[in-house]
């Protein structure tokens, strides 16, 4: 028998929601903020997450910068039993290279020439 150290119930619920339509260096979207303003809704009223546990960044503060840290506080903030949600609505990229192909997500203020300025996916 396998015994498992998680509780069968989450112990607190997390979403980190990113929604951008307008980019610094990249075409604009119609729907993109919309998609993310309407989960966390969809979060808050059908599945019972705490609001202050909801997060939106929406366009200009959906930078590089801030996407990172924001995920990252997940780190020390959350416990081995919590739910966390991560949504990105926006760009994205991919780019072959010599190990094969890399999906990039195109931050606010990410320049799709820079691939330094991105965010892999495996991050």
């Amino acid at each position: 028998m396998i015994q498992n150290d998680y509780s069968p119930k989450y112990n607190q619920s997390h979403a980190l929601l990113i929604g951008i339509n307008d980019y610094q260096n990249s075409t604009p979207l119609e729907y993109a903020k919309n998609d993310a303003v309407e989960l966390a809704q969809v979060l808050v009223d059908k599945f019972k997450f705490p609001a202050k546990n909801v997060k939106l960044l929406l366009d200009s503060d959906a930078t590089q910068e801030n996407i990172r840290r924001n995920f990252l506080e997940y780190a020390d903030g959350t416990h081995q039993d919590d739910r966390l949600i991560f949504f990105f609505a926006g760009h994205g990229l991919t780019r072959t290279g010599s190990r094969g192909e890399t999906g990039f997500l195109v931050p606010y203020d990410g320049n799709p020439d820079n691939i330094s300025t991105l965010i892999r996916w495996q991050e």
